[in-house]
């Protein structure tokens, strides 16, 4: 019996050490360091100074979405992007109703085929002015900010999950 209930507990703590560093696997934050991340705010979001709500924040910003188009300029590459609220790992969720459009102006250069129109970043930096740029014939006022930490994610995993389970029994599906 004694043996039995050892190797229980081995399979348990097996199986909860698999599932943590599984877990763990999975979770992915940006390189951002904590001081950056914790003196950057979410707030105002970009439609709000779109919409001329006040003065230009004085403090650095936490803003992320999806990149809209990339160009690169003589010393410094500029991307368009479509804002979203942030999740808690400061991943933008697309599937929310959008924040707005902003631009970031990043120093050098970001090869536009990496950084490419649908990919997701988030970005921290200082909003240091509007520009009014048209979007087809309607005059848009985008918040420009410059970068001081840009994380482009990676794609989503797309594939199909994989299950484990050990046990007895019968399963089925259709």
């Amino acid at each position: 019996m004694k043996t039995q209930s050892s190797m229980q507990r081995a399979l348990r703590f097996g199986f909860v050490l698999l599932t943590t560093l599984w877990l763990a696997g999975c979770a992915t934050k940006p390189p951002f360091p904590d001081e950056v991340v914790q003196s950057a705010s979410t707030v105002p979001p970009p439609h709000v100074l779109s919409e001329g709500g006040g003065p230009l924040p004085a403090g650095p910003l936490i803003w992320g979405g999806v990149i809209i188009s990339t160009q690169n300029l003589k010393q410094d590459t500029e991307l368009t992007v479509l804002s979203f609220p942030l999740d808690d790992d400061l991943r933008p969720k697309s599937e929310e109703p959008t924040l707005g459009r902003f631009l970031i102006v990043r120093q050098g250069f970001l090869d536009p085929v990496i950084y490419a129109a649908g990919r997701v970043v988030t970005v921290v930096g200082k909003v240091d002015r509007i520009e009014t740029r048209k979007i087809d014939n309607v005059d848009y006022r985008y918040p420009v900010i410059e970068a001081q930490s840009l994380y482009l994610w990676p794609p989503k995993d797309k594939s199909i999950p994989v299950y484990f389970s050990i046990g007895v029994g019968v399963h089925g599906g259709f």
